[in-house]
């Protein structure tokens, strides 16, 4: 039973083991300088490590996979104020959702008040955590997750953008979990604010930069499922009324045959049929574009053609299929002899 104002509101996490970091240690004054690989803590030392004797002491590429379902969930970014003693509001750019009043915080809704935001504009306290599984640090024993923080706008849009396109090309229900990313540090130019003598127009610096990006095997295999659907609904090319009616006379009609079958046999038939049917090649999408062609070949010489819709092509096996284009493969051979 949940305890109200304690675990009521709980969402589904991981532990945090750690945090990847883009810098070095922090210096009096200011951050530490930008670093070209990836720089690990952890309140554990054991996790230190084993992250070292995994990684190494300066990786620049890892193999990463995303606890969460959505990109929303993955890398949260908002706009937070921090002082000496801690956050101070954190915006969404207009309204704060969690400010300090006294010493206590307020979650809510309230509008954002911009004087507390470096020069008054939120902008430029944006920030984005990206909450990581490595597996290297799973094999060793460790369960958890990793966080980078960034606070570069670039990082933010590039990985926001990243993360909405994979989660619209994942059909499946795990969304962007058990998709395999390879995250890196990359040097870059970008366009930044000039000072001294540029100030007021805009330079370009060398910056090391995240890149997040799927791994090409898993592009791949998204790019031909794409296809494959695509091919799926495609219509059928349109077929006269008449035509359908002398169907059954030129090509035997599938969906009166599965009905025979289907009134004919016994539960333990059909049982036998699907465990068959599992171990058949099903239909190629090499297959399904011959079959295509043929069906246009057929109609131009007026020859009625069976046609299958996409979910009944996807169900055929690839002997059905060869089957059925033999039969009308003759057809239209013979009605192209006659035509000579």
């Amino acid at each position: 039973m949940p305890i109200k104002g304690l675990t009521d509101d709980v969402k589904p996490r991981y532990p945090r083991l750690g945090k990847l970091r883009k810098g070095a240690e922090m210096k009096e004054g200011g951050p530490g300088k930008d670093l070209e690989y990836f720089r690990f803590t952890s309140d554990d030392p054991r996790i230190e490590e084993a992250f070292a004797k995994r990684y190494g002491d300066k990786p620049a590429s890892l193999l990463v996979f995303l606890p969460h379902t959505t990109a929303e969930e993955a890398f949260s970014t908002w706009c937070e104020v921090w002082g000496s003693s801690g956050l101070i509001h954190r915006c969404d750019g207009e309204n704060m959702t969690v400010w300090l009043e006294g010493n206590k915080y307020v979650m809510g809704n309230k509008p954002c008040d911009a004087s507390q935001h470096t020069d008054g504009d939120p902008l430029n306290d944006a920030v984005g955590r990206l909450d990581l599984i490595l597996p290297e640090l799973l094999q060793e024993g460790f369960v958890g997750y990793v966080t980078i923080t960034t606070h570069s706008k670039h990082d933010i849009l590039n990985i926001s953008s990243l993360l909405a396109q994979v989660e619209q090309a994942s059909k499946s229900g795990i969304g962007l979990r058990g998709i395999p990313f390879i995250l890196s540090r990359v040097e870059t130019q970008v366009s930044t604010p000039g000072f001294g003598k540029t100030a007021g127009k805009r330079t370009r610096s060398t910056k090391w930069l995240l890149n997040l990006a799927p791994v090409s095997d898993w592009v791949k295999a998204s790019m031909e499922q794409m296809q494959k659907d695509a091919l799926m609904l495609q219509e059928p090319l349109p077929v006269s009324i008449e035509e359908d009616t002398t169907l059954p006379e030129v090509v035997p009609s599938v969906v009166e045959e599965e009905s025979t079958v289907e009134e004919e046999s016994t539960v333990e038939e059909e049982s036998t049929v699907e465990e068959e049917s599992n171990n058949r090649e099903m239909v190629t999408l090499e297959a399904m574009e011959e079959w295509r062609k043929l069906c246009t070949q057929a109609t131009k010489l007026g020859i009625s053609a069976p046609r299958f819709s996409g979910t009944k092509l996807k169900a055929m096996t690839l002997e059905d299929l060869r089957e059925e284009y033999a039969k009308l493969k003759n057809i239209v051979n013979k009605e192209k002899g006659n035509n000579k």
